[in-house]
C-alpha cells in the first residue's frame, strides 16, 4: 500500500519546524546572556586621549599628537607583556583541565582586540614620517622602561622612611643582645683568670717529708749546744785552778 504525498510533507515541514525552534531559542538565550568582561579592566584612556585631539577643531600641533601616539603605543606595549606572561601559564593551565574553555576564548579576544590596536597605531605613525610606524614601539617600550625606573626610584625613599623605625628597633635589640654576651664572656674569662692565679693547695705541697723536717729541726739545736758546751768548759776549768790553788795554801801553812 502506498503512502500518500503528505506524510514526507509532513515529516519535512515537522523537522524544518524544530530547527527554526531551536534556532530561534538558542538566539534568544545568546542575547539574554552577558557579555564577558573584558581582559583589561581599565579603560584605553592613551586611544582616547588621542581620538579626542585629533577630533578637536583646529587640531593641535604635531608634536602634540606625536606625544600622545607614543603614550597609546606605551599602552599597547605594557598590554602586550601582560598578555605573553598570561597566556604562558594560561596554557599549562588549560592543560591540567583547571581552567574553562571561557576564560581562554577572552584572552584569544583579548588578542585579537591588541592586534586591531597595534595595526592603527602603526598607520597612524606611518603618516607623521615614513618607516616610523616600525619604530614607534621600540621608541615606547624604551620610554616604558624609562619610566617604570623612575617611578621606582621615585618611591624608593618612601619605603626606606616606612622601614626606618623597625629597622632601628631590631638593631637596637641586636645591640643589647650583643652586650649581653659580651658582658657573660667577660665574666667567665675572668673567673678563669682567678682560677688560674690561686690554684688550690695540693697534699704533697702542703705536707713536708718526714726527713727534711727532722733535719731541719735537729741542726739549729746542734748549732746552739755547740757554744753552749764551750763555754760551761771555760768556766769550769777557773774554777778547778782556784781549788788547786787554795789547797795550796792550807798546806804551807
Amino acid at each position: 500500500m502506498a503512502l500518500p504525498l503528505y506524510v514526507p510533507f509532513g515529516y519535512i515541514t515537522f523537522l524544518v519546524g524544530l530547527l527554526w525552534l531551536f534556532s530561534r531559542h538558542y538566539r534568544s538565550r545568546a542575547l539574554r546572556r552577558k557579555p564577558p568582561p573584558p581582559w583589561f579592566p581599565d579603560p584605553h584612556t592613551a586611544r582616547d586621549v588621542y581620538v579626542s585631539l585629533l577630533s578637536m577643531d583646529p587640531p593641535p600641533a604635531q608634536p602634540v599628537l606625536v606625544a600622545a601616539l607614543i603614550a597609546r603605543a606605551m599602552t599597547d606595549v605594557k598590554r602586550i607583556m601582560s598578555l605573553k606572561e598570561a597566556k604562558q601559564a594560561m596554557t599549562n593551565l588549560l592543560q591540567k583541565g583547571q581552567v574553562g574553555d571561557e576564560l581562554w576564548e577572552r584572552l584569544l579576544m583579548a588578542e585579537k582586540e591588541l592586534d586591531v590596536e597595534l595595526s592603527e597605531v602603526a598607520a597612524e605613525a606611518e603618516e607623521y614620517s615614513q618607516g616610523w610606524g616600525a619604530v614607534i614601539f621600540s621608541v615606547a617600550s624604551e620610554a616604558l622602561s624609562a619610566t617604570m625606573s623612575a617611578e621606582i626610584a621615585a618611591g624608593r625613599p618612601r619605603s626606606l622612611h616606612q622601614q626606618q623605625h623597625p629597622v632601628a628597633a631590631v638593631s637596637q635589640a641586636k645591640l643589647a643582645m650583643l652586650e649581653n654576651i659580651r658582658a657573660a664572656q667577660a665574666k667567665v674569662k675572668a673567673e678563669e683568670e682567678k682560677k688560674i692565679k690561686t690554684p688550690p693547695p695540693s697534699s704533697s705541697a702542703a705536707r713536708p717529708k718526714p726527713s727534711e723536717s727532722t733535719s731541719s729541726d735537729n741542726a739549729p739545736t746542734l748549732s746552739d749546744s755547740e757554744p753552749d758546751a764551750n763555754s760551761s768548759l771555760i768556766k769550769s776549768e777557773p774554777s778547778s785552778a782556784s781549788k788547786k790553788k787554795k789547797t795550796k795554801k792550807k798546806k804551807k801553812n
